[in-house]
Protein backbone atom coordinates (compact mmCIF):
# COMPACT_ATOMS: atom_id res chain seq x y z
CA UNK A 1 0.00 0.00 0.00
CA UNK A 2 1.61 3.17 -1.18
CA UNK A 3 0.66 6.52 0.53
CA UNK A 4 1.05 10.32 -0.14
CA UNK A 5 3.47 12.31 1.75
CA UNK A 6 0.72 13.86 2.81
CA UNK A 7 -1.17 10.35 4.05
CA UNK A 8 2.26 9.73 5.39
CA UNK A 9 2.58 12.83 7.54
CA UNK A 10 -0.63 12.74 8.59
CA UNK A 11 -0.44 9.27 9.66
CA UNK A 12 2.97 10.24 11.77
CA UNK A 13 1.03 13.43 13.51
CA UNK A 14 -1.53 10.79 14.78
CA UNK A 15 1.15 9.08 16.23
CA UNK A 16 2.94 11.18 17.58
CA UNK A 17 -0.37 13.01 18.97
CA UNK A 18 -1.90 10.06 21.14
CA UNK A 19 -1.39 10.91 24.50
CA UNK A 20 0.43 7.16 25.11
CA UNK A 21 2.72 7.94 22.74
CA UNK A 22 3.00 11.36 24.19
CA UNK A 23 4.33 9.97 27.84
CA UNK A 24 6.55 7.20 26.10
CA UNK A 25 8.44 9.91 24.11
CA UNK A 26 8.76 12.29 26.97
CA UNK A 27 9.82 9.25 29.55
CA UNK A 28 12.01 8.06 27.15
CA UNK A 29 13.71 11.63 26.86
CA UNK A 30 13.75 12.01 30.41
CA UNK A 31 15.49 8.41 30.98
CA UNK A 32 18.29 9.59 28.03
CA UNK A 33 18.75 12.64 29.45
CA UNK A 34 19.26 11.60 32.93
CA UNK A 35 21.76 9.14 31.55
CA UNK A 36 23.63 11.61 29.24
CA UNK A 37 23.74 13.58 33.11
CA UNK A 38 25.09 11.19 34.95
CA UNK A 39 27.84 10.44 31.89
CA UNK A 40 28.92 13.76 31.82
CA UNK A 41 29.32 14.73 35.00
CA UNK A 42 30.66 11.39 36.39
CA UNK A 43 27.85 10.78 38.86
CA UNK A 44 25.46 8.18 39.25
CA UNK A 45 23.42 9.86 41.46
CA UNK A 46 19.64 11.34 39.99
CA UNK A 47 19.89 15.02 38.61
CA UNK A 48 16.72 15.74 40.26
Amino acid sequence: MKLTPEERRRGAEEVFASPLNRINRDNATEVFHEAGFRVITGKLTSPK
